[in-house]
């Protein structure tokens, strides 16, 4: 399968293969970041519930 016109079916391939991780997926549809409670905050530590 590694011929000189085989590139679409590599590619093809590839991408199947990578759309089966479920992780890719998640990363790709942006889940991961949406599930995420603190977000991107760099130094976050922890969610203020109620204020003293």
């Amino acid at each position: 399968m590694n011929g000189l016109y085989c590139a679409h079916n590599l590619k093809r391939n590839r991408q199947r293969k990578r759309r089966a991780d479920s992780y890719y997926r998640k990363k790709q549809l942006g889940t991961l970041y949406k599930q995420d409670i603190i977000g991107t905050a760099p130094q976050a530590t922890g969610i203020v519930l109620e204020k003293m």
